[in-house]
């Protein structure tokens, strides 16, 4: 009986495999992208990108060498583009491909905003008087060079040195250093983004925001969100209260200029106070995803190589004004006049983030460079991975760390990239509007821990490199994949412990 029954089964599963197949290939349009990792029709794709990660999408360009090619998933297609080129032509054609269609969704899931704030997300996300479109005609100057930006700057460079400082002055002490750098950025962010209000100032508030955001990706897709991320759930309603409470109390007039603009847009769609509240939880993620992974993968690189060290100490030391115990850095000379930090910067944005897809909803049928037919309703990704480590774009040492690989004035003969190929604040109509205040906090950070500090490694000896397997690399905001381990580094202060630093940007 049991010999039978199994016989059955095998039968079955053969039908099912059969009928399986049969509907992809029916259903795949004779132009569609080629179709790939087929073997167990609509769900090899899944399996793979759980085992292998981002890593999966390198593998995939060495392999097939394709331009561009589909996965079929159940009840949908994604198409996988590695030809910069064909990234281009997707920027190019804005209201064909729409980020803004899959955010409205994702966010208003993740934020659990009322039926109203969702119906105003989803409403024509591509029109020219949608949320999104307007968003970002109302955000974009308040984040642009200028002098909120500066404002915002600063603010944030009078807390790291404020915290620095009472570091130094505790002598040599042993931290885990990405919990150390994800402290102290979030809250240097954090204040330059709100203010003497800031919610984060309460050690409760930063210890829910760490509870929610690891499972960002399971609440915003909203697969089973309170069996599997029913601690995070909690958190973000903790949060939402913060912030609910933030602007009721009347501390607003010190936020940045980027907080207004958020906050007047959001007033003039018709958001509720509750909503406005839900929504600076989905603007922190924003603000903080890369900021804290990109001042850990600074520091380390620096710090793990002592010609690198010492060059970029040389660069910002140009910086610092003495008298007496107080040293003050010119940020505007770290701005214009440190080359190799800034190409280091660079350097760990491509080599460093590789953990995220460019992702667009396909919102009709339409011929990509006139090339590959892409169905409506389909996702375009373009991932990382594949761009930043293309040795026809950087040359044959593309798998190495060359911290002077943006830097042309240490080499004439250095390469000029293609920026398309460079996606680190995304690219087309979505580049990053917060790239200015990111790039210059970071180098901020950097450069105090750098002169302010030793550090080495707790146990002594070489440092170890980080372990990065488990990073998941599929968040659409997070570039940068992450430490799984404890990394403990002891900090020693240099030039011993009474002295002060502090910041100056000349042009405010």
């Amino acid at each position: 009986m049991a010999y039978y029954l199994l016989i059955l089964t095998g039968i079955a599963l053969a039908g099912v495999y059969l009928v399986l197949t049969v509907l992809m290939h029916l259903t795949q349009h004779a132009e569609e992208p080629p179709i790939i990792l087929s073997a167990i029709p609509f769900f090899s794709p899944i399996f793979s990108v759980f085992r292998e990660r981002y890593k999966l999408y390198l593998r995939l360009f060495h392999q097939y060498k394709l331009p561009i090619y589909t996965l079929r998933l159940p009840f949908t297609r994604l198409y996988l583009i590695n030809e910069t080129s064909l990234i281009s032509a997707v920027e190019k054609h804005t209201k064909v491909f729409s980020f803004a269609a899959i955010e409205a969704k994702a966010m208003g899931n993740l934020l659990g905003m009322s039926e109203e704030a969702k119906t105003t997300l989803r409403e024509d996300p591509v029109a020219e008087d949608g949320h999104f479109m307007t968003f970002h005609k109302a955000f974009r100057p308040a984040v642009s060079p200028g002098l909120g930006l500066d404002n915002m700057v600063m603010a944030s460079a009078r807390t790291m040195a404020a915290s620095l400082n009472r570091t130094i002055q505790g002598g040599q002490t042993q931290v885990d250093l990405f919990k150390w750098v994800e402290h102290e950025v979030l809250l240097a962010t954090t204040d330059a983004e709100f203010g003497p209000g800031n919610p984060f100032r309460d050690p409760e508030f930063e210890a829910a925001w760490y509870v929610f955001e690891p499972c960002v990706p399971i609440i915003a897709s909203n697969i089973c969100p309170r069996l599997l991320a029913g601690k995070a759930l909690v958190a973000r309603e903790y949060l939402y209260r913060g912030f609910l409470q933030y602007l009721n109390g009347g501390s607003l007039e010190e936020a940045s200029a980027g907080f207004h603009a958020r906050f007047g847009h959001s007033k003039q769609a018709g958001f509720s106070l509750e909503d406005i509240a839900r929504g600076e939880i989905g603007a922190v993620l924003a603000i903080l995803n890369n900021a804290i992974a990109a001042g850990f993968w600074m520091l380390y690189h620096i710090f793990t190589d002592p010609a690198l060290l010492e060059e970029c100490r040389r660069e910002v030391a140009k910086a610092v004004m003495v008298d007496g115990d107080t040293k003050t850095i010119d940020l505007s000379i770290i701005e214009s006049s440190c080359p190799t930090l800034h190409s280091t910067f660079h350097e760990v944005l491509r080599y460093r983030g590789v953990g995220t897809l460019l992702i667009r909803r396909v919102l009709e049928d339409h011929k990509l460079g006139n090339r590959y037919f892409l169905k409506k309703g389909g996702l375009v990704l373009m991932p990382n991975a594949v761009q930043h480590f293309n040795k026809d774009i950087w040359g044959d040492r593309v798998n190495e760390f060359q911290y002077q690989r943006f830097n042309r004035s240490a080499d004439e003969n250095t390469k000029r990239y293609n920026p398309t190929a460079f996606r680190a604040f995304g690219g087309g109509s979505l580049l990053c509007p917060g790239r200015h205040f990111a790039i210059m906090e970071n180098l901020a950070f950097v450069s105090l821990t750098i002169l302010s500090f030793d550090i080495e490694p707790a146990t002594g000896g070489a440092w170890a490199k980080p372990k990065t397997g488990r990073s998941l690399g599929l968040g659409v905001a997070r570039i940068f994949v992450i430490p799984e381990n404890n990394f403990a580094v002891n900090l020693s202060p240099r030039g011993g412990g009474n002295q002060q630093w502090r910041f100056v940007l000349p042009r405010q």
